[in-house]
């Protein structure tokens, strides 16, 4: 389900009563975490390379950290974006960015991580503000990311929410995005072309 938030007043609520929970301030506070395991966007594109592969439009984490069940990120909207991928209210190659730090927590950063790959299968719910579509279409928006895992049955739930930092406001939330182990220790190419 995506919310484009047709009745803005009541947008504008549920994402005030989403920043009361997932604050802003959380970020800077994980990043600054002693205990915290922290890598570039390159280090973390270069180490999933061999299981997901990103065309150089979706790599715009420029850093990441994590610390229990809780993953932190940076990222910058793309300098330029090729018409043919302009989707307009979407901007598909965002969400995509915000999905990739769960991802990256799944794959690369959980603490029980075992060999096999985790493959994104399902989101419940994508709500969008009015920030996130001046924010997305500007080359030099900067976006704060959190996120909060969860665990159960073998898999990695996560809530995403996304704050565009000029002003800081939460744009956009992604609730409910499940990642599960792929058996084959790769992602069927079906679930590469849906989920990247």
């Amino acid at each position: 389900l995506v919310s484009l938030g047709a009745d803005a007043a009541k947008q504008t609520a549920e994402l005030s009563r989403y920043a009361r929970l997932a604050t802003h301030s959380s970020i800077a506070a994980l990043f600054a975490d002693p205990d915290a395991v922290s890598l570039t966007g390159r280090v973390a594109y270069n180490i999933m390379a061999p299981t997901t592969c990103h065309a150089s439009l979706y790599h715009n984490i420029q850093r990441i950290a994590s610390c229990g069940h809780k993953v932190v990120a940076r990222i910058q909207s793309p300098k330029q974006l090729p018409a043919s991928l302009d989707d307009g209210i979407l901007h598909s190659h965002m969400l995509h960015s915000f999905l990739q730090v769960a991802s990256i927590h799944a794959n690369v950063l959980q603490e029980s991580k075992s060999s096999a790959t985790y493959v994104e299968r399902q989101v419940e719910l994508v709500q969008l503000g009015s920030e996130y579509q001046q924010t997305s279409s500007s080359a030099d928006g900067i976006w704060d990311i959190l996120c909060i895992a969860s665990s159960l049955d073998g898999d990695l739930t996560y809530d995403i929410f996304a704050y565009a930092t000029s002003p800081v406001r939460l744009a956009a939330v992604i609730l409910g995005a499940r990642y599960s182990c792929s058996s084959d220790n790769g992602i069927p190419s079906e679930q590469a072309a849906l989920s990247h």
